[in-house]
């Protein structure tokens, strides 16, 4: 290890459930040693307010460290790894319209996010292809705060092309993608849609990479015909997108890749999970050998559609899957609880609001919610302190869990040899969040307005200070690092 050790002292770590233990943290680029200074777990209950946080940490003593060790004093605050963000839209090479990397990833760490997992749908060329991604790889270096890696994508048209398919997905696997990422339905014109047939192949040729297969589920067949009888009677307001793009879309996709599933036996991810029949769906299912994991985001968390009076917000939460009712909203709090969803991705796609969400033209708007400098705060936030789920569980859907579904080994958890990521947190604190405080390149956000029970102070990742709240750190552009998967196909 290279480098002056430094130590993060006094903090608090999540343990199990809502205990919590008191710690140092010694580390460089990589954690060293995790200095327990308190036997027994603590209850967040015995801390939960600072003055009883402050009555605990009196009589506890604390450890020496000679002047080899650079010491950083965190004030019995929080701490948890840094936070991984498994799906997020950032534009390459960068435009004026979308976030790319830039602005994405100073968002990300001021979001308490370390590591982002790109779509390969918005980058210009498309990563459909070995050559593609060697491209977007030389295009994102050093326009990255944070570390981060890309999804291969698979495009529908390249299936009526003259070329080996299989091939062409076996070279795509061999450059180091994280797995493979497909639409059901038209949501990109850059990446075309894939049928059942289609995904079949792609379910057995990817089982062989032993990369996972993500799929956005929307059943194409239902959309297209609710479309064009909507088009025949010339409906196009707000509620016939949501009657288009509706529960039973989602369900027959989910059905049809659970098939899939158990027939291969392949790892496949369902992302955007949004509504109880969903949840039933996959529920009955998840089981036996097949790998299947799942995930939702904040927005389907929270927002109902029934609920939602003011047109600018509804713009900003337009996307597909559309968000639903207030059952289901509980149905995946439940989810979470019940272990049927693995983990909370953002979805973030951060555009032009003047050209792309214009509230007037809600079924013209763009779909897309910005999302990336919310998530952490807002699971925390209404997940934790609200009593929805539990410390541990919150931190495993930000952190641990897409580390492990992904196999990103050197991230998400707190042990020595780990990466040294770490998010400082303030839990007795609050935050109103203002859409203005974004770093993204437009300032908009569904969560405008909203009190979150925390305030994050700092972001470290591999040793490095890349936030701090009080603005004494180093924007460093080129200090994120392309992570690349190994697949077992030679």
């Amino acid at each position: 290890m290279q480098g002056k050790l430094k130590v993060l002292r006094n903090v608090f770590i999540p343990y199990k459930k809502n205990k919590l233990k008191l710690v140092d943290i010694i580390f460089n680029e990589k954690i060293d040693a995790i200095n327990s200074r308190y036997k027994r777990g603590i209850p967040w209950e015995a801390i939960s307010t600072v003055e009883e946080r402050d009555e605990f940490v009196k009589d506890v003593r604390s450890f020496y460290y000679d002047s080899s060790y650079e010491l950083i004093d965190c004030g019995y605050q929080f701490v948890m790894p840094g936070s991984i963000d498994p799906r997020v839209h950032l534009v390459v090479p960068e435009n004026n319209d979308f976030d790319g990397f830039k602005n994405g990833s100073l968002s990300a760490a001021y979001g308490g996010v370390t590591t982002v997992i790109a779509v390969p749908s918005v980058t210009n060329p498309g990563i459909t292809s070995s050559e593609n991604f060697n491209e977007i790889c030389k295009l994102t270096q050093g326009n990255s705060l944070v570390d981060y890696a890309f999804w291969g994508g698979i495009d529908g048209d390249d299936f009526y092309k003259n070329i080996d398919m299989q091939r062409k997905v076996w070279d795509l696997a061999q450059t180091g993608v994280i797995g493979f990422y497909a639409y059901l339905s038209n949501v990109f014109e850059s990446m075309k849609r894939i049928n059942y047939d289609q995904m079949r192949n792609l379910g057995r040729w990817i089982k062989t990479t032993g990369l996972p297969l993500i799929l956005h589920p929307e059943d194409y067949e239902m959309v297209s015909q609710k479309n064009y009888r909507a088009k025949r009677l010339k409906l196009n307001d707000r509620n016939t997108f949501y009657k288009i793009h509706d529960e039973q879309a989602e369900r027959e996709a989910i059905k049809n890749i659970i098939a899939m599933a158990h027939e291969y036996n392949s790892y496949v991810h369902i992302s955007n999970i949004s509504s109880l029949v969903s949840l039933k769906e996959i529920s009955g299912n998840k089981k036996g050998n097949t790998r299947i994991s799942v995930d939702t985001a904040p927005h389907y968390l929270h927002f109902n559609r029934t609920d939602i009076k003011n047109a600018e917000t509804e713009v900003k939460l337009k996307t597909i899957p559309t968000i639903k009712n207030d059952y289901d909203v509980e149905a995946l709090w439940n989810g979470i609880n019940n272990n049927l969803i693995n983990f909370i991705a953002s979805d973030h796609f951060n555009m032009n609001p003047e050209k792309y969400k214009n509230h007037e033209d809600f079924p013209g708007a763009l779909s897309g919610v910005s999302g990336l400098q919310t998530r952490v705060s807002y699971v925390i936030s209404e997940g934790f302190k609200k009593g929805r789920i539990d410390l541990e569980t919150a931190v495993n859907l930000l952190c641990t869990m897409p580390a492990t579904t992904f196999r990103l080994k050197q991230k998400g958890l707190l042990e020595r040899g780990r990466d040294a990521d770490f998010v400082l947190i303030d839990l007795w604190n609050k935050t109103k969040f203002s859409e203005k405080d974004l770093m993204n390149k437009y300032h908009y956000s569904p969560f405008d307005g909203m009190e979150f029970e925390l305030r994050i102070l700092r972001t470290i990742l591999r040793g490095k200070t890349i936030m701090s709240s009080d603005g004494n750190f180093e924007a460093d552009y080129s200090y994120g690092k392309l992570m690349k998967q190994k697949n077992r196909l030679f």
